[in-house]
């Protein structure tokens, strides 16, 4: 039912069977980098020099990673160091599995139910960077700390885009974009 305290009970018990289910465990294949404040001063402050995120590359790459995806916004050329922006690039093309996230200025509902948001004013990684990827996925979450609700695709004039964990996904699958998925 269309009621205002429907979804406010909704989300109440999806919350509570979340709980009940416990936290579960990564398969041990599952590689997860998160690099904190701290780590980034470490590396020289922000933002981190593109040559950290190739070698990451070319290393999960040696090592067989299935999908490599940075949920950074690479839009900007690199303020130092812009030859790192091409061998970022040529390593994108040359792992062939990399995933890099689009950001929306706009993100609407659908006007009509079902539907699509509608993505407006996309921000794009570096044309460079964007031609190496193997896919990219919008990464809208918004601000809220909690995120009950991700739209799996975005509407972008006559596109479907997937978002960025889809993405991620459909490339580990192997599928061939949003008519792969049903």
């Amino acid at each position: 039912l269309p009621l205002p305290w429907n979804e406010t009970i909704t989300d109440s018990w999806s919350d509570a069977l979340f709980q009940l289910r416990g936290e579960r465990q990564l398969p041990e294949d599952f590689l997860l980098v998160y690099i904190s404040a701290e780590d980034v001063e470490t590396l020289g402050g922000w933002p981190v020099t593109r040559d950290y995120y190739a070698y990451m590359t070319h290393f999960l790459r040696e090592k067989g990673a299935a999908v490599i995806g940075f949920d950074i916004l690479f839009e900007k050329n690199a303020p130092r160091y812009k030859e790192y922006d091409l061998r970022l690039a040529g390593l994108f093309g040359s792992a062939g599995n990399v995933c890099l996230p689009v950001s929306y200025s706009e993100l609407t509902p659908p006007p009509e139910r079902p539907g699509l948001y509608q993505g407006q004013k996309p921000v794009y990684p570096l044309a460079m960077l964007r031609k190496n990827a193997a896919a990219l996925g919008f990464s809208n979450l918004g601000s809220s700390p909690l995120l009950r609700k991700v739209p799996l695709a975005v509407q972008e004039k006559d596109t479907v885009r997937l978002s960025f964990g889809a993405e991620l996904a459909r490339l580990y699958l192997d599928g061939d974009g949003p008519a792969a998925i049903r």
